[in-house]
C-alpha cells in the first residue's frame, strides 16, 4: 500500500490539468498513486490525460452529477493509506512538498494530517487546535487535509446532497460524531486556484450548512445561526466607525 492517492477532480480544464499533472510527477516523493477522475470533458483534457498516462495510475472519463460524485468516485479507486484531492488547476508549491510533509512517515497515523494552502498569493493557515467555531465560522479547503482512507469505512463516503459543502460537512461529522484525530503541520501545501464553487455561493452555503447542522446536530443550529448574525453586525460596526473616521478626517 502506497502512503498517498493523489486524487485530481477535472472537467473542461485542460490547461489546469495539465499543470497539476506536471506538479504531481515532479514530486520527489514516490509513495504516491495518481487518478484522474475527468467529467466526460470534450476540451482536450483527455489527450493531455492519455499523453502523460505513464504517470497516471488509473483514470476515467465519465458524466458525474457534481464534483462530489467525482470525489467519491476517486475514493473507490484508492489504495493509499492517505487519500489528497488536488483538482485540475492546483498545484503543489514545489517539487519537494510530499516529501517534506511526510519526511517522518512512521510517525503519521492520525485520521487527519493538516497543512496549508496558498490562495491569492495569500497563505492560509490552519490552528494547531480547531475548533466547532472555527471551522463553521471560517472553513477550509479539502485541499488542506490529507485524509487516511478507512476514515471513509466509518463516517462512509461524502454526501453528494450537500452540492457544495460536502467536505466541511464530513469533516465536521468525522471530529464531532467520531472523534477522529487529527494532527497540524505548518507546511505550505498547495497553489489553489481561486474558483470554488463555495466561495461564489454564499447563501447557498450557508444553508447547506444548516441543513447539515439540523440533520446531524440540531442542538448546534441556533448556535451557528447566532454566529451567522452576530458577524453581520460585527461588519456592520466596522463598516460604521470607518464612514465616522471619514468624517471625522474631512471636518
Amino acid at each position: 500500500m502506497c502512503t498517498v492517492s493523489i486524487i485530481t477532480v477535472n472537467k473542461n480544464n485542460a490547461t489546469g490539468l495539465a499543470n497539476t499533472i506536471r506538479s504531481v510527477i515532479n514530486q520527489t516523493f514516490k509513495e504516491v498513486e495518481f487518478i484522474i477522475i475527468d467529467g466526460a470533458s470534450n476540451d482536450g483534457s483527455i489527450d493531455i490525460i492519455k499523453q502523460n498516462e505513464q504517470n497516471v495510475t488509473r483514470w476515467i472519463s465519465q458524466t458525474d452529477s457534481g464534483i462530489y460524485n467525482a470525489m467519491n468516485k476517486g475514493i473507490a479507486l484508492a489504495t493509499g493509506k492517505y487519500v489528497y484531492f488536488l483538482n485540475s488547476g492546483d498545484c503543489f508549491i514545489n517539487d519537494y512538498t510530499l516529501q517534506s510533509f511526510f519526511e517522518n512517515t512512521l510517525e503519521d497515523n492520525e485520521d487527519f494530517l493538516i497543512g496549508n494552502v496558498l490562495i491569492n498569493d495569500k497563505v492560509l493557515k490552519i490552528p494547531n487546535k480547531l475548533s466547532l467555531f472555527y471551522i463553521l465560522n471560517f472553513g477550509f479547503s479539502h485541499q488542506s487535509f490529507f485524509i487516511k482512507r478507512s476514515v471513509y469505512q466509518i463516517t462512509g463516503v461524502y454526501d453528494e446532497n450537500y452540492s457544495i459543502v460536502a467536505d466541511i460537512n464530513h469533516f465536521i461529522l468525522s471530529l464531532v460524531k467520531f472523534n477522529m484525530s487529527y494532527r497540524y503541520k505548518d507546511v505550505l501545501l498547495t497553489r489553489i486556484e481561486p474558483n470554488g464553487i463555495s466561495s461564489h455561493d454564499l447563501q447557498r452555503n450557508f444553508n447547506q450548512r444548516e441543513k447539515f447542522l439540523l440533520t446531524e446536530f440540531p442542538v448546534l443550529l441556533k448556535d451557528y445561526q447566532d454566529l451567522l448574525s452576530y458577524n453581520k453586525r460585527d461588519i456592520f460596526k466596522r463598516a460604521l466607525l470607518f464612514i465616522k473616521r471619514k468624517i471625522a478626517i474631512r471636518n
